[in-house]
């Protein structure tokens, strides 16, 4: 097991995170349970 320093970032989603969103919804694994 490694030691990271990575951290997670979070933000508010914004209009430019539609596209996104969008194409991730509709992506067949995502689909079939949404």
């Amino acid at each position: 097991m490694t030691n990271s320093n990575d951290s997670v970032t979070l933000r508010l989603m914004t209009e430019h995170d539609l596209a996104m969103l969008y194409e991730w919804l509709n992506r067949s694994h995502i689909v079939e349970w949404w």
